[in-house]
């Protein structure tokens, strides 16, 4: 007849020959992976390759920053003087939108102007819901320089 303590004993000397063994085991490093046509995204992010390999372009987080252009009759006022709307990532900073609209459209902007939107209140058949809240960035460009947002529009 084998006790409770027994069971337990030998369940851990089970577990301790496994971790013997995986702690045996050797971890190799990844394969560096070679690209035999450039990555096509805009012109303005690419990066220089060695000789011999191919363009790799980066964009990092730029089109996670900026969601998406607002198109109202308020904002296509706004862009006769060079202002453009944006709704952009709650967490974005005026930083980051600079540099995001820099890597994007290849224009450095003068000024960036945030406002956080609160979502509308909903009537619904259940009662009553709300929109989410957003962020709202309105993006100054220099004199002369503009960016065709409503392209295909």
């Amino acid at each position: 007849m084998t006790g409770l303590f027994d069971k337990i004993k030998k369940r851990a000397g089970v577990r301790g020959q496994a971790d013997a063994k995986s702690a045996e085991v050797e971890f190799k490093p990844a394969k560096e992976v070679k690209l035999k046509k450039p990555v096509e995204t805009h012109s303005n992010a690419s990066v220089q390759a060695p000789e011999g390999k191919t363009e790799k372009k980066i964009f990092n987080n730029a089109y996670r920053i900026l969601i998406k252009p607002v198109v109202s009759e308020k904002a296509s006022i706004a862009e006769s003087f060079n202002a453009y709307t944006f709704k952009v990532a709650k967490n974005a900073s005026k930083k980051h939108i600079k540099e995001a609209v820099e890597q994007i459209y290849g224009v450095k902007p003068e000024k960036v102007r945030i406002i956080n939107v609160e979502g509308k209140e909903l009537k619904v058949k259940t009662g009553s819901a709300r929109r989410g809240d957003w962020k709202k960035a309105i993006v100054t460009l220099p004199k002369g320089q503009s960016i065709n947002i409503h392209e295909g529009v």
